[in-house]
């Protein structure tokens, strides 16, 4: 099956979800994904080209939104609970809570992201989900929520303090914050920031089949275990 999604060719794929059951059979999201992607992004063009443009990472299934997922599957937020997407992507992340019938809201930057993650959850029949533009870094919302979710954010230094004032402005008391990051060494400045601002944090390594073989993210669940500060 194939539509168009925010002048984007898309298709349904089913996105494999890694578990932390060694024995469990794999499981799979099915999601509207930009279709053939592969040919919008020119790998080449990226190295060759002085000022290229700036391909829509927004549409991979990133490994840390996987691992999220296969750990919402397994504990879902309670089903009053609320749930926020930062940087949803295709929402695949929200679209795990949602489906334990938490309250979603999926949130990005980018327009053509914010319409995947609706198609989504609408594919999904969430109970109750909203969207909303929302680029971290200098948005509010004027709320906080039980659960955010911030999937392969933590990639730009220039961002880590702003991130955490992000969460420190909307981590409920009693909160968590479950963050993923692959790439960068230099996310425990981040990391030290937000345990200043009162928030416990756990970390694991998940391990996420990527193309034929197992690929490492850094897994950290962090609970604010005092009252937020006056942000």
């Amino acid at each position: 099956m194939r539509r168009t999604i925010a002048g984007f060719p898309a298709e349904l794929v089913r996105v494999e979800i890694e578990t932390a059951a060694p024995k469990r059979e794999p499981r799979a999201i099915e999601l509207w994904c930009v279709a053939e992607l592969e040919r919008i992004v020119d790998a080449d063009a990226l190295l060759r080209v002085r000022d290229p443009v700036e391909p829509p990472y927004w549409a991979l299934p990133w490994i840390g939104a996987r691992a999220i997922a296969a750990l919402l599957l397994d504990s879902p937020p309670r089903t009053d609970a609320t749930v926020l997407e930062i940087g949803c992507g295709l929402g695949l992340a929200g679209v795990a809570a949602g489906m334990g019938g938490a309250r979603v809201t999926f949130s990005d930057y980018v327009d053509a992201a914010i319409e995947f993650a609706e198609a989504n959850a609408e594919h999904h029949r969430l109970k109750a989900y909203e969207v909303a533009k929302v680029d971290f870094t200098r948005d509010r919302l004027g709320r906080r929520f039980d659960l955010v979710i911030a999937a392969d954010v933590v990639y730009e230094p220039p961002s880590y303090a702003p991130l955490v004032d992000f969460l420190d402005a909307h981590v409920a008391c009693g909160g968590r914050t479950l963050l993923t990051e692959s790439l960068r060494a230099d996310a425990k400045v981040a990391l030290a920031l937000l345990g200043e601002r009162g928030f416990e944090i756990e970390t694991n390594a998940v391990w996420v089949p990527e193309a034929g073989k197992p690929e490492r993210t850094w897994l950290h669940a962090l609970r604010r275990r005092r009252d937020p500060s006056p942000r």
